[in-house]
């Protein structure tokens, strides 16, 4: 199983007409500009299965985090706004937050055009490992030589 940030999703994109690939400089409204098609904006590094709904579900996720930013700036406003007790400024950050929220709900709606839900399970293993897939892996899984103790994080073993 991939790491979600660093293996699979959120550092495993690059601009698709990157100008100038040895400068990583850019802001979040630059990812995927309101209305764009992640597809036609990203491209992702590393491809596990390969199929473009792959690329549309992990690019699209990309495109929802990068608008998280905004909730943080929203979460300052309404904690500003509590400490100085000012009713209109902490409705100035909750209506920040409501804004942001329906943006990135309009982000992941973009997702069913991306990644058509019946190829999920193509490309799921690489997100989520066997966890969870007692489809595929009806007994789970041994490792041969293993014994079924049970492993850490780590990948020491444990009783």
């Amino acid at each position: 199983m991939f790491e979600y940030a660093y293996g699979f999703g959120l550092y495993n994109w690059k601009f698709a007409t990157d100008k100038s690939p040895d400068t990583f400089e850019y802001t979040n409204e630059m990812l995927v500009p309101k209305g764009v098609s992640t597809k036609k904006h990203l491209s992702m590094i590393r491809k596990f299965n390969g199929c473009t709904d792959e690329e549309g579900f992990c690019l699209n996720h990309v495109a929802i985090v990068s608008k998280s930013n905004m909730l943080v700036q929203a979460h300052d406003i309404i904690f500003e706004g509590v400490r100085k007790q000012d009713r209109a400024l902490v409705n100035k950050g909750m209506q920040k937050h409501l804004v942001t929220l329906k943006d990135m709900s309009e982000t992941f709606a973009w997702m069913w055009a991306e990644s058509r839900p019946k190829m999920y399970l193509n490309f799921r293993t690489f997100i989520m490992g066997i966890t969870g897939n007692e489809d595929i892996f009806p007994g789970g899984v041994l490792y041969k030589g293993l014994s079924d103790q049970k492993l850490s994080f780590r990948g020491e073993t444990g009783a």
